[in-house]
């Protein structure tokens, strides 16, 4: 009996490198940062150990951060690089641009709904995660 052989898909998830928003711990969301220096440096480091892996294409967001780190990392790599809306960081409304500690002296700020129960979280000036018709993330 001859064995069928089945190629495993392999997902390597990458974050974007750092921003000065990271730096300062602001909240990004949908606002569009772009990678500072040591961003840079980061993304370039993670496309060196990426080389040494049979990758195929490479999704990102299309938030400047996210896709600039990719365009890095396909540099040294040369795939397919696919941008996708879809991708994009929630819009988290009135909280970005709020450093995380300005975010816990609001009233309506739940940290610990938001990291253990995301689908139940709503954001000020915001849609809840639920109510993201065509978003990558939805919890119904």
């Amino acid at each position: 009996m001859e064995r069928k052989i089945r190629k495993v898909t392999v997902l390597y998830l990458v974050r974007h490198g750092e921003t000065d928003w990271n730096k300062e711990n602001r909240c990004q969301g949908h606002v569009d940062t772009e990678l500072n220096s040591e961003g840079i440096l980061q993304a370039k480091a993670v496309a060196q150990r990426l080389a040494a892996f049979d990758i195929d294409i490479i999704y990102s967001s299309a938030l400047k951060r996210a896709y600039t780190t990719a365009e890095i990392i396909n540099r040294q790599l040369s795939k397919e690089l696919i941008k996708n809306k879809s991708l994009n960081e929630i819009d988290f409304g009135e909280w970005e641009g709020l450093t995380f500690e300005e975010m816990k002296k609001l009233p309506d700020y739940n940290y610990d709904q938001w990291r253990m129960t995301p689908h139940l979280a709503t954001f000020p000036g915001e849609k809840s995660l639920k109510k993201r018709p065509g978003q990558g993330y939805e919890i119904c």
